[in-house]
Formats: C-alpha cells, sequence, structure tokens
C-alpha cells in the first residue's frame, strides 16, 4: 500500500472505534425508546439500536416505521411491549451491543459478533497484498470504517464507449448492524471512471451480491470472508453484469422519476440547494421542458412520472450521483452519505427494468 496518509488514517480510527460487548437477550431490558438496561445499568439507546433490537427480534418493518410517527405514552408502550414479548421467547440468543465509548450511549445492536477494527485493517491489507491495489477513498465516521481501492493495471474499457475506461476494485466496510442483525462489515465492487474521477460501489447480483462478514448466523468469520474476496479476486474484481448494465444505462433514456429521485438523493447529507442542483441532475431544467410542453405539473403522479422520456441518459443520471460523490464542491457532504451515494448510483446501474425500457409516451427526445 502506497497512500502515505493510510497509517494515520489507521491509527486514528482504532483509536476512536466503537466498544462492543457480548450478552444474551436476557441480559437486557428496554426502559423506554432512549433507555436501555444493561445487566440493571441503565444506558442511552439511539433509535437505531433500537430499530436493530426490532430487525433481531423479527419484528414486522411496519412497527419500526409506525414507531417512528407515534405520538403518546399509549403507543410507544405498545411499542416497546412487542420488544418484550419478542424478547422473552428468545431470551437465551446472544447479540452484541456496540457503544459510543464517549457518550456511553448503546449505538448499534447485531446479532454476530463485533469487527474490531484491528481485525478489519488486518483482512484490509491482506486483500491488499492478493494483488497490487492503489486506495482511492478512506472514511470514517465514528461508527464505520470504509476503504475504496482499484486494482493496479487493471483498467478496462466497456464495449460502444471507446473513450470510457474503468477500473475495477473493491469497498471493503464494518459498520454497525445489517441485515437480520448481522455484522455491517462487507466487500462490494468499486468501479472507478477514469475520464472523470467518479467511483460507485455497490453488489453485483450475478456473483451472488455483497461479501458479508459475520452474517446473521455468525457464520461467516474471517477464514470464511476472505476465501470469498478470494475468488472475488480470481474474476478481476469485474462484476460479470457491469458492461451489459452501462451498455443498457447508456442507450435508455430516464424518465421523470428517475431524474426527480436522484436529484433528492443529492440533497440529502449536504448544503446543495436546487439552485445548483442541475449541475449533476438537470431535474430543474427538465420541468421547464415540460412545462413548454403543456404539463400540468398538479395532475401528475407516480405512475405518470414513469411515463415522461427524458432527454437525459440513465448513464448521465449515474455519473451526476458519483460525480457528486466523488469530489468536493464545496456543499458540506457528510462522509458517511458519500458512500450511501455511491451505492445509490450502482444500484440504479443494476437495476433489472429501467423506466422508458419498451415504453411509449411522452418525450423529451
Amino acid at each position: 500500500m502506497q497512500d502515505v496518509n493510510y497509517d494515520i488514517f489507521k491509527q486514528r480510527a482504532i483509536a476512536a472505534q466503537p466498544v462492543a460487548t457480548r450478552c444474551s437477550l436476557s441480559e437486557i431490558d428496554v426502559v423506554d425508546e432512549g433507555t436501555m438496561l444493561f445487566k440493571g445499568y441503565p444506558l442511552n439507546l439511539s433509535k437505531g439500536a433500537l430499530k436493530n433490537l426490532a430487525g433481531i427480534l423479527n419484528l414486522p418493518t411496519r412497527f419500526v416505521q409506525e414507531f417512528e410517527m407515534l405520538i403518546g405514552k399509549n403507543g410507544k408502550d405498545k411499542f416497546l411491549n412487542f420488544i418484550k414479548d419478542a424478547k422473552s421467547i428468545r431470551k437465551d440468543m446472544l447479540i452484541t451491543l456496540i457503544g459510543n465509548p464517549n457518550t456511553k450511549a448503546i449505538v448499534g445492536i447485531q446479532r454476530s459478533e463485533y469487527m474490531p477494527f484491528e481485525t478489519y485493517f488486518g483482512l484490509l491489507e491482506q486483500i491488499m497484498n492478493i494483488q497490487p491495489f492503489d486506495i482511492q477513498d478512506m472514511t470514517f465516521t465514528g461508527n464505520k470504517v470504509a476503504v475504496s481501492a482499484v486494482l493496479k493495471g487493471g483498467v478496462f474499457n466497456v464495449g460502444g464507449l471507446d473513450a470510457e475506461k474503468f477500473y475495477p476494485g473493491f469497498t471493503f466496510s464494518n459498520g454497525i448492524g445489517g441485515a437480520a442483525g448481522g455484522s455491517g462489515g462487507g466487500i462490494d465492487n468499486f468501479i472507478y471512471r477514469l475520464i472523470c474521477g467518479n467511483g460507485m460501489t455497490g453488489a453485483d447480483p450475478d456473483n451472488g451480491g455483497s461479501i458479508i462478514f459475520g452474517g446473521p448466523k455468525g457464520d461467516k468469520g474471517p477464514e470464511v470472508f476472505f476465501r470469498d474476496v478470494e475468488n472475488l479476486a480470481k474474476k478481476g474484481f469485474v462484476p460479470e453484469s457491469f458492461n451489459n448494465n452501462v451498455m443498457r444505462a447508456n442507450n435508455t433514456m430516464a424518465s421523470f422519476a428517475e431524474v426527480k429521485e436522484a436529484a433528492s438523493v443529492l440533497t440529502k447529507g449536504s448544503d446543495l440547494t436546487k439552485d445548483y442542483i442541475d449541475s449533476f441532475i438537470p431535474v430543474n431544467d427538465i420541468k421547464g421542458k415540460l412545462v413548454r410542453k403543456g404539463v400540468d405539473f398538479t395532475t401528475l403522479n407516480a405512475a405518470k412520472e414513469k411515463s415522461i422520456i427524458t432527454d437525459v441518459s440513465i448513464w448521465d443520471v449515474v455519473n451526476g450521483l458519483t460525480n457528486f460523490a466523488s469530489h468536493d464542491y464545496g456543499f458540506n457532504l457528510m462522509p458517511s452519505r458519500k458512500l450511501e451515494i455511491q451505492k445509490i448510483a450502482y444500484n440504479i446501474l443494476a437495476k433489472k427494468n429501467f423506466d422508458t425500457e419498451n415504453l411509449t409516451g411522452l418525450s423529451l427526445t
């Protein structure tokens, strides 16, 4: 690893990492939405940790969503009773409590063991030694650490886009929680677009999705995890479906709904306003064109917005998102949000069906 800042990044992350302890469900009690008892000792409980616990207990998603909107003691007590009843059935289940060492608050709960940052960086360095990589990006937000790297000499083209060059790689992240109470650690594909320095990260469905550390059952330990990474390395870290997805996205115009949704992504977790959003996703320009076409926005619903064919390709939408997420344009983009937007861009690219494929309707083209 050649990056001179890596050692400093590593030291700072390890020094500030969360603390974790294993316990059984019988050792905890949820007093209210902001307080937990651990062996009788009161601790602050974050909303995120409460959601993690609900997921571990297999509570329906709607209960968690409704909890966010509940007002009044009766409604919240009903939700907490669901947790108490579900917990009593699984009281011997082992879980991991993850806490902020400064605030002494529980910030995450997961079923699998937590990956200490020392283990994370050890695995990262093993991966970096499989083949020569360059670190492209490093992010640490207190509860989550992530490193993206590209394969040296692994540049490849996509058929039909002669001017485009890409580097394959990976994003290795370690955070809190995950699906069904699993670990928040895992490997995703990272693709770096050389022509403009944009990066995107995400799971390749053709390769079985993300490589998860820990897993809901805790059966994805370091050895199993690293073996899966080695198999990914044998494929050159290039997602099998990437070429086809890029060509589809380049040849398909985005719907108005897809443009609107992408534009809304950029303003969350940043200071970007509608006055500057068209520099990345031209949603205001498209709205103006639709007005001139006689579109009455008061009559538009979600289905109609999906049927409007814009003059912006899906590929342009993806690159608008990755451009914003990969560079510092002075809009105070939150570090954690940067990685989220790169994943959203990849998910758009990997969609099985774009809105306007095989569609005839109002078109700006």
